[in-house]
């Protein structure tokens, strides 16, 4: 998917107008029509808008962010059980539509905030990086960085600024196959790619606009090829008619195009969100609120039946056992997830 084609227009705050970044954004999304506005806020946050009905043909926003660059994430985020994960909100909002993510329930709106001020937040990182030793940053939880890689280069900038931050960690997560954005690029000691993967009938039928399952083993074979560190995430799982043998080979694969030896860790979770968030989604838009069937209400969250949890890491923790150590498998649970939300704006 080009963004060209993925958005309807572009908004521009005045704040952001004689940004060099807007500038560059601009010239690469030439042909849509742009507005200037006030505050991004008048179009965000507004009521009565409809997600679903946004995402057919979305627009993109252009703002500068002021007050907050960086946020203290729950459980919610944290793949690798680190001690503290943050995220920021560089981009809010994705170039894909993933019929279970869980920005449908957190934002009124389907468009695509993208702050233009980078540097605050990569100031704001570096600040709190030298000040706590270490800070394990997901630049790519609000959004897929990777792919909007083209028009904007976000992930560029937050790989040099790793090589240059030695006490700040980097994830980058992703389901883009736009790795060539970066091919020229040195890698970096604290810098790893997450590749999220899926069989290729669920990504076609659930995961709209993504790269396909084999393009994104291409993809995160490239990066390792380059020297980047690389884990992988079977997140979320889900379950359905025939589900056993589609992940067995969707594992099968993943480990036959890429060295088990070279995968840093892999992590592992049934289909879950927050309760709150699902209900708006079912609300906006019904439909998709039946992809989390069968499931169960705990502690705040919603989430597959322990009996279906048990069954998936039995047939991923097999599968994935027989190219990897158990250490290097990390399974997570509805169970284990922080009840509160992500603390940051919505």
């Amino acid at each position: 998917m080009t963004l060209g084609s993925a958005f309807s227009r572009i908004y521009v705050e005045r704040a952001a107008c004689d940004h060099r970044l807007t500038g560059q954004i601009l010239d690469r999304m030439s042909g849509l029509p742009v507005v200037e506005i006030d505050d991004y806020q008048e179009l965000f946050s507004r009521p009565r808008q409809s997600f679903s009905a946004q995402k057919r043909m979305p627009s993109v926003i252009l703002a500068v962010k002021e007050g907050r660059f960086l946020y203290a994430g729950s459980e919610r985020i944290n793949s690798w059980q680190q001690q503290t994960v943050h995220y920021n909100d560089l981009i809010r909002n994705c170039i894909y539509d993933c019929e279970y993510c869980f920005l449908q329930g957190l934002h009124a709106s389907a468009h695509a905030v993208i702050n233009v001020n980078v540097e605050d937040y990569i100031a704001e990182a570096r600040r709190t990086a030298s000040a706590s030793g270490k800070l394990f940053l997901s630049i790519s939880y609000l959004t897929d960085l990777l792919g909007f890689e083209s028009i904007v280069p976000f992930t560029r900038r937050w790989i040099e600024v790793a090589r240059e931050t030695p006490q700040l960690e980097l994830e980058i997560r992703t389901k883009s196959d736009n790795y060539p954005a970066l091919r020229d690029l040195v890698p970096s000691p604290n810098v790893f790619f997450v590749w999220s993967l899926a069989p290729e009938r669920v990504a076609r039928a659930v995961e709209h606009g993504t790269a396909g399952f084999r393009n994104r083993l291409f993809a995160a074979r490239s990066a390792l090829d380059q020297g980047f560190r690389l884990r992988l995430c079977f997140d979320p799982v889900l379950v359905g008619s025939g589900w056993e043998d589609e992940y067995r080979t969707c594992v099968a694969e993943t480990f036959r195009r890429l060295p088990a030896e070279r995968i840093e860790l892999v992590s592992v979770g049934g289909l879950r969100m927050n309760a709150d968030q699902l209900a708006r989604i079912g609300k906006d838009n019904p439909s998709r609120s039946q992809i989390f069937r069968p499931a169960v209400r705990r502690a705040g969250m919603v989430g597959y039946p322990p009996q279906v949890e048990e069954a998936l890491r039995e047939v991923l923790g097999t599968a994935l056992r027989s190219h990897l150590p158990e250490e290097r498998i990390l399974f997570l649970s509805g169970d284990s997830l922080s009840v509160s939300a992500d603390s940051g704006p919505s």
